[in-house]
């Protein structure tokens, strides 16, 4: 596909480059994540199977406060200082999945827009229009079937692709009672609790 697509390896370096608008241009991606040792263990097995076929990498790490910084910051998502970025994210109403500010159009971080959720600059009309309507629609079921079209659109698009599931894990001492997890936020009942003697 890569050959197909015109990137082929024409001078020995193991990377494969093109010639765009009269300029060769090798395959090297921006691959930034931040300093956490998995993502830095992922970073390194990507970096080991792109090489296999022929795609650079430039592998960056930055701390939480640097990369997950707005546009005004900086931080490297916001900015769209990447080719691929990797971090884990939940919606902030979690369980539900409402996330419009990560793929509206209007979201689309900018010198416009520095306060912008939408760091993937990625924009589609149809995914807008149905962001908008679930994000008013109080049956739960057609907000079910919208999401499964939210869904759809953006598996289509490959707008992001899911690698593990990162479950946060709590633990309890015996004497804090009157806990009960949600599967969402631990927190909820804090009214609730009481520490046993």
């Amino acid at each position: 596909m890569l050959e197909e697509a015109g990137w082929i390896d024409s001078d020995g370096d193991s990377i494969r480059e093109k010639t765009i608008d009269g300029k060769k241009v090798d395959l090297k991606l921006r691959y930034v994540t931040t300093t956490r040792e998995l993502r830095k263990n992922v970073q390194a097995v990507v970096e080991q199977q792109w090489a296999a076929v022929g795609i650079g990498v430039e592998l960056r790490n930055f701390t939480g406060d640097i990369f997950f910084g707005g546009f005004a910051a900086g931080g490297p998502m916001a900015i769209g200082d990447y080719d691929i970025g990797e971090y884990s994210n939940a919606p902030t109403g979690f369980p539900d999945p409402e996330a419009s500010s990560n793929w509206l159009c209007s979201e689309i971080a900018s010198a416009d827009n520095p306060d912008g959720g939408n760091w993937q600059g990625y924009c589609n009309p149809d995914l807008d229009a149905l962001l908008t309507k679930q994000a008013s629609t109080v049956d739960l079921n057609k907000r079910i079937e919208q999401y499964k079209q939210i869904q759809q659109i953006m598996y289509d698009d490959v707008t992001v692709i899911m690698m593990w599931s990162d479950p946060d894990l709590w633990s309890l001492n015996n004497r804090l009672q009157g806990v009960k997890f949600s599967g969402a936020m631990p927190f909820w009942n804090s009214n609730e609790w009481f520490v046993s003697e």
